[in-house]
């Protein structure tokens, strides 16, 4: 955030402080990425797969669904009014069909 308190020769100070400051801490990117293998897709959900080691995830946006607990009951919430257990997920969980494109 640009201060400008004392006219154009404060603001030429702070600028070349900024300056200064970003030549000498370089920012480096880093990326990490995590590969899944999806196994199921969840019926009636068909943006949310089941991976191999058993995680949901949200394959529009790339999120991994958390497991949650609702009033004594360990499940996931599947959208915004629907949670549904681990061993109703089991059943309605099926089979990724094989897609040659």
């Amino acid at each position: 955030m640009l201060v400008r308190c004392g006219g154009k020769k404060s603001l030429k100070k702070l600028l070349h402080i900024t300056t200064l400051f970003t030549q000498q801490n370089q920012i480096m990117n880093i990326s990490i990425s995590n590969n899944y293998d999806l196994k199921w897709n969840v019926l009636g959900y068909p943006s949310l797969a089941i991976t191999s080691c058993s995680k949901i995830i949200n394959t529009r946006t790339g999120k991994i669904k958390k497991k949650c607990l609702n009033g004594g009951s360990i499940g996931y919430w599947l959208d915004a009014k629907t949670f549904k257990k681990l061993d109703d997920i089991n059943k309605i969980a099926i089979k990724k069909q094989y897609c040659p494109f």
